[in-house]
C-alpha cells in the first residue's frame, strides 16, 4: 500500500469468504510452526500493526494469524481434478493428485520424500537489503486485497528457493505455482475485515508512514531443518483446518515411502 491507493472493500470481501470455504488441498510449507525465535519477532511486528489499528480505532478489523499458523509455502502440491477446478470443495483423492495443475502432466510426490533426504539445512533472512531493488517495500507490507505479508530469501544463496522449485519441476514435474524462478520466502501474519473507515486518508498515511519506519530495522533470519506436508481443508492452516501433517527432517530419512497413501 502507498497513500495514493486504497483499499479494496470488495476484494478484501472476497479474501475473508474465501478463507470460510472448504479449500481441499496439499502443500509443502516451511514453518507451521517456525522456531520460538523467529515466531517472537513475527509477534513483535504484529503488535505494531495492532498499535496502528488501536490508534484509530480499528483493531476489530484486523485478524493477526496464531503463532504456530504461519508459514511459508515452499511449493503447493497441487493436482488436477477430474472436474478440473482447483482447489477442490471435496476431500482429495490419489486420482486428483497424480496430473499437475500447471504442467498437465504427471507428477511424482514421492519426489518430495527423496528430496527433503538430500537437502541440507538452509537459512532464510528478512530485511531490507535481502530483496532486489524493486521490491524492497515487500519485506513488509499491506495489500490492496487486506493481507498483511511479510517477504524474504535465502540467506547464503539468494537463489536457493528457485533452485529447488526448479529441481522440483525438472525431476517430479511439481510445478510451482508462482514460476521455476520464484526465489522468494513470502508468508502471511494476518489479514484485515472490510469497513470502509480503512480508506480514511488519515489512517492510510499513518500506515504508510509506519511501514516506512518498519522496513529499514527488520532484520530476521531463521534456519530451516525440516520441512511439513499439510493435507488441509481450509488455505490458512490453522489446527483445526489441517486434516493431516508429516515432518520432513532435512538430511533424514521419514521411513515413509508413498507420500499420497500415508497423507490420504
Amino acid at each position: 500500500m502507498s497513500v495514493s491507493e486504497r483499499f479494496d472493500l470488495v476484494e478484501i470481501q472476497k479474501m475473508n469468504n474465501g478463507r470460510e470455504e472448504l479449500h481441499f488441498g496439499l502443500t509443502l510449507a516451511m514453518g507451521g510452526p517456525f522456531d520460538n525465535q523467529f515466531k517472537n519477532q513475527i509477534e513483535k511486528e504484529q503488535q505494531g500493526f495492532n498499535n496502528v489499528f488501536s490508534n484509530h480505532h480499528l483493531e476489530k478489523i484486523l485478524c493477526l494469524y496464531d503463532l504456530n499458523s504461519v508459514h511459508a509455502t515452499l511449493i503447493a502440491l497441487e493436482g488436477e481434478p477430474a472436474d478440473k477446478v482447483w482447489p477442490p470443495k471435496r476431500k482429495l483423492s490419489s486420482q486428483d493428485l497424480i496430473i499437475n495443475f500447471f504442467s498437465g502432466g504427471k507428477m511424482d510426490l514421492n519426489f518430495v520424500l527423496e528430496w527433503a533426504e538430500n537437502q541440507q539445512s538452509f537459512e532464510v533472512e528478512l530485511g531490507p537489503e535481502v530483496l532486489r531493488e524493486d521490491r524492497k517495500e515487500q519485506v513488509i507490507r499491506v495489500t490492496s486485497n487486506g493481507l498483511i505479508v511479510m517477504k524474504g530469501r535465502a540467506a547464503k544463496d539468494r537463489t536457493l528457493l528457485a533452485k529447488i522449485r526448479a529441481d522440483l519441476e525438472d525431476k517430479a514435474n511439481i510445478k510451482h505455482k508462482y514460476g521455476r524462478e520464484d526465489d522468494e520466502f513470502f508468508f502471511v501474519i494476518g489479514y484485515l475485515k472490510p469497513n470502509k473507515r480503512l480508506n480514511d486518508s488519515d489512517f492510510i498515511t499513518a500506515l504508510e508512514n509506519y511501514l516506512s519506519r518498519r522496513r529499514k530495522k527488520i532484520k530476521m533470519l531463521t534456519k530451516i531443518t525440516s520441512v511439513k506436508v499439510f493435507y488441509f481443508s481450509k488455505t490458512t492452516l490453522r489446527k483445526d483446518d489441517r486434516i493431516k501433517e508429516l515432518k520432513l527432517r532435512l538430511r533424514e530419512k521419514s521411513g515413509v515411502s508413498d507420500l499420497l497413501k500415508h497423507m490420504l
